[in-house]
């Protein structure tokens, strides 16, 4: 069956909407959407029935701080116009008319006017407001006033640094419950301070929905405003300090049955973690509810400790409505089930008197999954202070993913703001040939906008707070996005254009006022001017040694891009030794994921990584070790654990001779794993997300033993060496 192509009509409103009717792919090749997608892509923005009254003020006007720029408003034909902007201090600022010769037009009855108001340069960054005073009315809008250019941190004194990427939940101590948590990353990071680190950077620690089965992917949340309470350590709360000693004995009992178990598992079971994990924590909490001890602390002749009860209230407080909204959410889960779509109509919308009369019955419930928000808050904040008192200048860098499942908690309590009927996803590209379908609903750029973007700001709060910067992932999403339509194949989508001037702005506004690093993965098909602005904002964009190729041979370091994070690998690859053994193209290939044949996926493979083995062969590089001195490539191997380390080592060299500002050391590389941690276009048919860190043989590692590797003091050893002598 041939698809129809768009007509003219259809593409001017495609056009109007921001949405693109073609698409280049990876092999210069241009596609036209069908006249279906893109009229369903239309009708998901709310773009399909075009307002005929032009509104008074936009929904929201962003602009840099050294450029200004214009607002345009519309009052009746002939009325009179005054601009004034409310900064956040409460100073004003009456805006100066300028010349608009656009012609009256008639719009519901009456004759609409157009003008304008100059916005000029040098205003102080802010979220401000646009007031329109007009006949007597006055009309208010946001007025965000973005910083021209981030800076990196201040801490990093301008010098460049490097750090390690771990996936937490892999490299449990033996002192946890089966997961890596809170105190395990505070022991970490202490750790690769020691070596030289500057930050740590890990995957999303978005919460997930809390009832079986529990997501493994921390890239599919149930929302980005909230802490996964799998990574609490419950012996490290002061109410288990506090607690009467038989319910200390009975959590460490809990403690290292689950520890034991797990130390029999082929694969991280979230399931039986959290089962036992909020067993635990909801037995402290319940006890601290009925300590006087902790409700009162001057009883305690210690003014170290705080007032407990009223720390949580202030933290319940700040978060308002939307922590609120959370936590009824987490508890009608476990009554009806984690996805709020099949619930009974009266309980589909946070407002309804049924949720509210719910709210009265449940109180306590919702009060723990309010607590569980405040401890998680506190021991993320409690890792970060142990990173930096070991002397990182960063400390931890937390990742943002690009969005949450259409079930979560997020939809539910904000579903205005998503597209429905649409996923977000990525064209065909050569690491996924058949495209990708994520599931999770775009949030959308019309109903953004007339929020004044507080959902996306909400959000950056939430990812800055407490740690020292942010990764965000699918960085081209703040520029366009590729959306599937509900029963359609991934290949088959459109591009969504989004304001990125709003989009970019606010991540650095936010960051600036956090004083913290931010990482934009730029990876994958986009436009060529979009790094080049991404650079011109001072945002860090992402190279990955793999992919940095020309004409066939490797692309010299020294000519990599300055401002981006590096590194040799990333989560959606195999660790190193795993990419040397060609275990991507194997992997794929027994999962049906190749569009070519197994042959012609390995000679392709064997040429990549020929080309940049060749570049190590030819760039000599030393790793100190404590024990056996100095090696290097033209060292015998019998020195190192095997022949693999040496390339691992020369490619890690290899990104040291690059000007990029900052460097990343996957922990699976520092440890020689080699098993893969995702395979995209995949859920089941791979353990995602549930691998453990593994050593060169396969074996399993915990944290205890990344602390005395010393294939990992080599090569963190070689990596700091080259940095410091830059």
């Amino acid at each position: 069956m041939c698809e129809i192509g768009p007509s003219d009509e259809l593409r001017q409103r495609a056009q109007d909407a921001g949405v693109a009717c073609e698409f280049t792919d990876w092999h210069a090749v241009t596609h036209s959407a069908s006249a279906n997608v893109i009229t369903k892509v239309i009708a998901a923005l709310g773009a399909d029935a075009p307002d005929p009254w032009p509104r008074a003020l936009p929904d929201c006007v962003v602009i840099r701080e050294d450029l200004g720029g214009q607002v345009d408003v519309h009052v009746r034909s002939g009325a009179d116009a005054h601009v004034r902007v409310k900064f956040e201090d409460g100073t004003q600022l009456s805006l100066t008319q300028v010349d608009n010769w656009l012609p009256d037009r008639e719009a519901g009855g009456y004759m609409v006017g157009e003008a304008s108001f100059a916005l000029p340069a040098g205003m102080p960054t802010g979220y401000h407001a646009l007031a329109l005073l007009s006949e007597g009315q006055e009309f208010e809008t946001k007025l965000i006033v973005t910083p021209s250019l981030l800076p990196l941190p201040a801490a990093l004194d301008g010098r460049r640094c490097w750090g390690f990427a771990v996936q937490l939940y892999s490299v449990p101590s033996r002192l946890s419950w089966g997961i890596g948590d809170f105190s395990d990353l505070g022991v970490l990071a202490v750790w690769a301070a020691g070596r030289g680190a500057d930050y740590v950077l890990v995957n999303p620690l978005h919460a997930p929905a809390l009832v079986p089965p529990v997501d493994p992917s921390p890239y599919a949340p149930a929302s980005r405003r909230f802490i996964s309470p799998l990574y609490i350590r419950p012996e490290a709360t002061l109410e288990y300090a506090y607690a009467p000693s038989e319910v200390r004995a009975d959590v460490d009992a809990a403690q290292r049955d689950i520890a034991e178990r797990a130390s029999s598992w082929s694969h991280l079971r979230r399931d039986e973690v959290w089962q036992e994990k909020c067993a635990a924590l909801r037995r402290l909490f319940v006890q601290s509810n009925n300590n006087s001890v902790l409700a009162c602390s001057s009883e305690l002749n210690n003014d170290t400790v705080p007032n407990r009860r009223a720390e949580f209230e202030q933290f319940r407080a700040q978060q308002g409505q939307t922590l609120e909204d959370f936590a009824t959410w987490c508890s009608l889960s476990q009554e009806l089930g984690q996805d709020w779509r099949t619930w009974d109509e009266q309980f589909r919308s946070p407002g309804t008197p049924e949720v509210a009369a719910f709210r009265e019955q449940n109180t306590e419930q919702i009060s723990f999954f309010c607590w569980l928000q405040f401890v998680a808050a506190e021991q993320l904040r409690g890792a970060q202070q142990l990173a930096t008192q070991a002397g990182m200048a960063v400390g931890i860098v937390t990742d943002l993913a690009v969005g949450v499942q259409a079930s979560s908690a997020d939809t539910w309590a904000s579903p205005d703001v998503f597209a429905h009927g649409v996923s977000i996803g990525a064209p065909p590209d050569d690491y996924n040939q058949m495209g990708q379908e994520w599931g999770m609903p775009p949030l959308n750029p019309r109903a953004l906008a007339a929020t004044g973007y507080a959902p996306l700001i909400e959000v950056l709060r939430s990812a800055l707070s407490g740690v020292g910067g942010v990764r965000i992932d699918h960085m081209l999403g703040a520029f366009r996005q590729w959306w599937v339509p509900n029963g359609t194949n991934p290949q088959d989508g459109v591009y969504v254009n989004f304001d990125h001037e709003a989009f970019v702005g606010i991540i650095a506004l936010e960051a600036a006022r956090a004083g913290a690093l931010v990482v934009g993965e730029d990876l994958g098909t986009l436009e060529p001017w979009v790094r080049e602005y991404l650079v011109a904002r001072g945002l860090l964009g992402t190279t990955v040694l793999w992919f940095e190729s020309e004409q066939g041979s490797a692309k010299p370091p020294e000519t990599w891009r300055e401002l981006t994070l590096a590194s040799v690998t990333t989560h959606d690859l195999p660790p190193t030794v795993g990419y040397l053994n060609f275990e991507q193209v194997y992997l794929r290939h027994r999962l049906g994921l190749l569009t070519n044949s197994l042959e012609a996926e390995l000679t392709q493979a064997e040429q990549e990584q020929r080309y940049w083995l060749d570049y190590v062969a030819q760039h000599p590089f030393e790793a100190s070790d404590e024990t056996s001195g100095t090696v290097s490539n033209a060292a015998t191997t019998a020195r190192l654990d095997d022949d693999t380390e040496a390339q691992v080592l020369g490619l890690y060299h290899a990104l040291t001779l690059s000007p990029c500002r900052v460097l990343n050391v996957a922990l699976v590389d520092a440890v020689g794993d080699h098993q893969p941690q995702n395979q995209p276009g995949t859920i089941d048919e791979y353990p995602n997300w549930r691998v453990w860190l593994g050593g060169p043989a396969g074996e399993r590692l915990y944290l205890e033993d990344v602390l005395i590797s010393r294939r990992a003091r080599r090569l963190a050893g070689m990596v700091q060496d080259r940095v410091a002598a830059a």
